[in-house]
């Protein structure tokens, strides 16, 4: 995934813990980045979620670090809105 102002993009660590707390599905369908340290004013996380022949993609970014969680719970809930 390529997106604009952003250097390198990662797999978000947290999203492992957080899918196995939130009883979220199991499924390789689902991949979770953020953007790496050092990022410029604002963080940005995306989540990617496929289903099928759709795939939604979920992008949050915020002035300074951005938390995972509202990212977890949209991922979540997209998730479970496509399945």
């Amino acid at each position: 995934m390529n997106l604009n102002g952003v250097n390198r993009i990662e797999t978000d660590d947290l999203w492992g813990k957080a899918r196995v707390a939130q009883a979220a599905p199991t499924t390789d369908d689902v991949t979770v980045l953020e953007e790496s340290v050092p990022f410029g004013d604002e963080q940005i996380r995306a989540g990617c979620v496929q289903s099928g022949d759709v795939q939604a993609v979920i992008l949050q970014s915020r002035k300074g670090a951005t938390p995972a969680v509202p990212l977890h719970q949209a991922v979540i809930l997209q998730g479970q809105l496509l399945g």
